[in-house]
């Protein structure tokens, strides 16, 4: 049986490895948009006026994953 210690370790644990592929999908994320917008679009400036709601629908999601993360990380501590 686990002790409190042993499942909140092992929960921070678990989140933390979460947030460390969160974060590098993260980064990959600017170099793969530059290439689809230099694919569509033929510039690879990052800031293609025919890329820009993509652009913000991509950012929205990153920040609403994140957001959950952390309501489930803070939930798990609050127990």
């Amino acid at each position: 049986m686990f002790s409190n210690q042993d499942f909140f370790g092992d929960a921070e644990i678990h989140i933390e490895r979460k947030i460390s592929t969160m974060v590098g999908i993260y980064r990959s994320l600017g170099p793969l948009l530059v290439k689809l917008e230099s694919i569509t679009c033929k510039t690879s400036t990052g800031e293609a006026a025919q890329m820009r709601d993509y652009y913000r629908a991509c950012e929205a999601r990153v920040l609403k994953a994140l957001i959950q993360v952390s309501l489930i990380s803070i939930s798990c501590k609050r127990i």
